[in-house]
């Protein structure tokens, strides 16, 4: 299955952040994944993902310091966890949440956000990777293709 992470609009032109997931269409998209597939031959791999409040030096003038990540974003980044955790929960299917170093380090992949879109690129010829911001995408490719070599 190729698609986005469905989203939908959340809070108002002022609101920091703008989209969150969109459980319905996920669950729907879950629901058509299992009319093609054996229940059994499911498994839906999660990254287990933190937030980073990290406090980083700005320096210049007057030296000073910042939250690398604000609250509205660690909050959101840990409500879209649950959201998706909470569908495929809710529908059933048989789940597996993995780091984000565990499965990099088994696809012998860094941090790197480039070098994994590459590596996507490269095992995934076909798939729309072509702009850099298509990092989030590669990603989702490559930990599908570990959880396929791991549990399949």
């Amino acid at each position: 299955m190729m698609g986005d992470m469905p989203v939908m609009q959340r809070g108002g032109d002022q609101a920091k952040v703008m989209n969150q997931v969109n459980q319905p269409a996920l669950a729907d998209m879950l629901r058509e994944m299992e009319m093609t597939h054996d229940r059994n031959e499911i498994m839906v791999v999660i990254e287990k993902v933190q937030s980073m409040p990290a406090v980083v030096r700005t320096p210049g003038r007057g030296e000073g310091f910042k939250i690398a990540q604000g609250g509205a974003s660690i909050f959101s980044f840990g409500h879209t966890a649950g959201c998706i955790e909470t569908v495929v929960a809710v529908l059933g299917f048989r789940m597996e949440l993995v780091r984000p170093s565990e499965w990099k380090k088994e696809m012998k992949l860094k941090s790197d956000k480039e070098q994994v879109r590459a590596e996507a690129i490269r095992a995934f010829p076909t798939a729309p990777l072509g702009r850099l911001k298509d990092h989030n995408r590669a990603e989702a490719l490559m930990l599908a293709r570990y959880g396929y070599q791991k549990y399949h």
